[in-house]
């Protein structure tokens, strides 16, 4: 078995609430120290969740303002790798425990802030930002999706803490890499403002693009753009709106009344799939289906069932089959069949169903952690793991508070850890050679993270397309930024022959796929090992997890994994109106990280 990637980083969690822990609970899972930095009072947030965020730390009771208690953290400080905090900006500094201190008792020293908003803004910085009042400010409560705007209910508030989730991930990544150019680089102080980590979330839903063409508009959005125009109400009803909804992106009810959730509209092949699972063989050779991405005026026909959206003409009919096709079977035998047949959907649910669900459960998306305090627990898995640790998903409940008090000592004899590096202020990630094999969306856009932080990344894509046009190139602008492409047809010889010349002089190489998809590419972690020993696979996927569950080869989207867990009824307000919170984004994935050697 390897090490896991962090297991000699220790890292000091002042973090309060849920952004700063959540950090020290996701490096604490791959194989961190963490302490968490308790006040003598104990932990200001006194709920199960906290509990969840504190898995595998041990806690530390320090009384900052007291010089013993700041001598101690001092003294830690100097023996650690990382420092988390989740304050306003200049409380660490008031604690005597700011990044110049910080970098003063040790260079090395990684420091992560996660403010509410941004340490230099001059409107905001001292804001009281708790997590709805980031939202409101950054667009959540308004910008979440066209179903609302069409019914009216703007502004709506969700409970989804998505700013601490998003900063949580941004803060993550931004140790890991910091990390790993320490040696070069010394130590650093990072900002992540958790308003500009949502707003990063929010990208794919806010982005406004002039004389965007009227080819790529939703049914949604252009009711929107007619209702503006002619000053008419937006007070659609949840079943009006199902007027505008694509066949191959919307709910349909099944013969147990419960929904079942479609997101096909993506790759080329999807919608004649759905509708030969559903048994609408006939209909699907009946529709147009040419190229896309011919110039519209070039088109022979509306639409194509190559490309999102359906055209109007057959939307109604197209919905209407596959709506009376859904009432033959229910939710849970139509999930059965669309998993094997590789057609991407979900039977909705709530949030306690999954958390019951057997494939959750299985395949250790979620866990069962004996809490010290509440008993036997059911919390998220890892959302990264090495895929030859066995004990991934074995984890130890919150500790009792103070509980390192008694190998402080011990602690406390160990030399500084001196990493000082050379200061160079490189990018992070310079010389890192990343080959890119994703597509729509959640792939892309970790291709386009890296490269923003030194990462040269090379795209490969097929040379016919199989992502429609409105994936490719109204998302594309953000998700394929920075990058190099090229087109290889990998079921060719010519085509293999290129891609193992480009994975022998990469570093890391990236797919969304199940691990099926990915053998038949001929990528099975083995072929990479033979190639090159020192590669890192990097594999996202829907459903997937440390272990082998029933739908680990279910095909999925952000959605389908929003309308899976339970999501989509809690921001839609119940099973009859479930929408989904925030469409297209890169979050709740489950990453799998290959880790080949020799």
């Amino acid at each position: 078995m390897s090490p896991r990637p962090l297991e000699n980083i220790r890292v000091l969690d002042f973090g309060q609430y849920l952004a700063g822990p959540l950090v020290g609970m996701m490096l604490a899972d791959m194989g961190a120290e963490v302490i968490r930095i308790d006040r003598p009072c104990g932990p200001v947030w006194n709920d199960p969740a906290a509990e969840m965020l504190s898995r595998g730390k041990s806690s530390l009771v320090l009384d900052l303002k007291s010089s013993v208690g700041l001598r101690t953290a001092e003294a830690l400080v100097a023996r650690s790798d990382v420092v988390i905090e989740n304050f306003r900006p200049g409380v660490m500094n008031k604690l005597g425990l700011g990044p110049d201190r910080l970098q003063q008792i040790n260079p090395g020293i990684i420091a992560l802030s996660l403010p509410g908003f941004a340490s230099t803004d001059p409107d905001l910085a001292k804001v009281a930002a708790w997590e709805a009042i980031i939202a409101a400010r950054t667009g959540q409560f308004t910008d979440m999706g066209l179903n609302r705007r069409l019914m009216g209910i703007n502004t709506s508030f969700t409970p989804l803490s998505l700013a601490s989730a998003y900063g949580a991930a941004f803060g993550t990544l931004s140790v890991l890499f910091a990390l790993g150019a320490r040696d070069r680089n010394g130590g650093e102080h990072i900002e992540v403002p958790l308003a500009s980590a949502l707003l990063e979330g929010l990208v794919y839903n806010c982005e406004q693009i002039q004389d965007y063409p009227e080819r790529y508009k939703s049914p949604r959005e252009v009711e929107l753009d007619r209702r503006a125009a002619e000053g008419l109400a937006m007070d659609l009803s949840y079943d009006e709106l199902t007027e505008f909804l694509d066949p191959f992106y919307r709910t349909y009810r099944c013969a147990d009344g419960r929904g079942f959730y479609v997101v096909a509209g993506s790759i080329a092949t999807h919608p004649h799939r759905v509708l030969e699972t559903l048994g609408l063989g006939d209909l699907a050779d009946e529709l147009p289906d040419f190229d896309p991405y011919l110039d519209s005026a070039q088109w022979p026909d509306q639409w194509s069932l190559r490309n999102y959206p359906v055209g109007v003409r057959d939307r109604k009919r197209v919905a209407d089959a596959m709506q009376a096709a859904f009432l033959t079977k229910t939710a849970t035998e139509w999930e059965d069949l669309f998993g094997r047949a590789k057609a991407p959907a979900t039977a909705q649910r709530s949030t306690r169903e999954w958390l019951a669900d057997s494939h959750a459960l299985a395949s250790g998306i979620i866990l069962e952690v004996e809490s010290i305090r509440h008993g036997t627990m059911r919390q998220m898995g890892n959302v990264a793991w090495l895929a030859d640790d066995p004990d991934a998903t074995a984890k130890c409940p919150e500790p009792e508070l103070d509980n390192a008090r008694t190998h402080l000592p011990k602690l406390l004899e160990e030399a500084p850890r001196l990493h000082t590096g050379e200061a160079q202020n490189l990018p992070w990630l310079e010389g890192l050679r990343v080959l890119d094999l994703t597509n729509v969306i959640a792939g892309p856009t970790i291709g386009s993270t890296l490269v923003r932080f030194g990462a040269e990344v090379t795209l490969v894509q097929p040379v016919t397309p199989t992502v429609d046009p409105w994936n490719a190139v109204v998302f594309g602008l953000h998700a394929q930024r920075g990058k190099q492409s090229v087109l290889l047809n990998l079921r060719s010889e010519e085509g293999q022959n290129a891609l193992q010349k480009l994975l022998e002089r990469s570093d890391v190489v990236t797919i969304n796929a199940t691990d099926a998809q990915r053998d038949a590419l001929g990528l099975s972690p083995e072929r990479l090992k033979d190639i090159n020993p020192r590669l890192i696979l990097v594999q996202l996927d829907a459903f997937g997890g440390p272990h082998i569950g029933p739908k680990s080869d279910h095909l999925g989207y952000d959605d389908l994994a929003q309308a899976a867990t339970g999501v989509m009824t809690r921001f839609g307000g119940g099973p009859d109106s479930s929408v989904f919170a925030i469409s297209h984004s890169p979050k709740k994935k489950a990453w799998r990280h290959e880790k080949l050697v020799a």
